[in-house]
């Protein structure tokens, strides 16, 4: 697994508890 894909699962963990990402974050995954 690269270090990107791990960042994504991450993320959308985080997103799953209720969390939100800032901009810069969501920006970075609509990149990929």
């Amino acid at each position: 697994m690269s270090l990107d894909t791990a960042k994504i699962d991450e993320h959308i963990e985080r997103l799953r508890e209720g969390n939100t990402l800032t901009e810069n974050e969501v920006k970075a995954l609509c990149e990929k």
